[in-house]
């Protein structure tokens, strides 16, 4: 059994409807790191507002943006299902 905790097995991973239709091996987002609706300002066609929408895995794992977000060791994870238990018994006990 490995020690690393991979997002395929987290409770927060979900995969969009869209990314059905196109599947990829980096199709998974985190339901813990939502972007609310915002706007940017573009200096050649002005604001443009940008709709809320969840980070993918890929990008929530490779390096830590803020404190509650998982990072590289995984600090959010938690089990999808009953058998991984011990895993994440493991994975908080380190």
């Amino acid at each position: 059994m490995s020690d690393t905790v991979l997002c395929k097995d987290c409770k927060h991973s979900f995969t969009p409807w869209h990314a059905w239709l196109q599947p990829s091996k980096y199709a998974l987002h985190c339901r813990k790191t939502l972007v609310a609706t915002h706007t940017n300002i573009d200096p050649v066609i002005g604001e443009v507002k940008v709709k809320s929408h969840y980070q993918t895995c890929q990008t929530n794992r490779l390096r830590s943006f803020k404190d509650e977000t998982c990072g590289p060791d995984g600090r959010s994870w938690e089990p999808r299902r009953r058998q991984d238990l011990f895993k994440y018994i493991k994975h908080v006990s380190t």
